[in-house]
């Protein structure tokens, strides 16, 4: 195996080099990971205050936007509330007394 040595100024550069890539890097993966909360049927339910059923219904009728993962319906909590200013008093009508 062979060794070089290096000296320190050419040492100070390379960790200064590998400390600008690590910042780049990290940036790059803070401002790509912000994915959006994403909400279970039982959270969405909540949320509006109704049955699995209507959630079902919601679904079928295209009124509020899923996403499929693994067998299980996911809700991006912005579509959730833009739903939510959309319908408001709607939901509450097609509640049963």
């Amino acid at each position: 195996m062979d060794y070089k040595i290096i000296n320190k100024d050419t040492l100070s550069y390379i960790h200064g080099k590998i400390a600008e890539i690590h910042k780049q890097v990290t940036k790059e993966v803070l401002s790509t990971a912000k994915m959006p909360k994403m909400l279970d049927n039982y959270d969405v339910c909540k949320i509006l205050g109704i049955s699995l059923r209507t959630l079902q219904y919601y679904r079928d009728k295209d009124l509020l936007a899923f996403t499929m993962f693994h067998g299980k319906c996911l809700y991006k909590e912005e579509d959730v509330l833009k739903f939510v200013e959309e319908h408001k008093g709607k939901v509450a009508k097609t509640k049963k007394k």
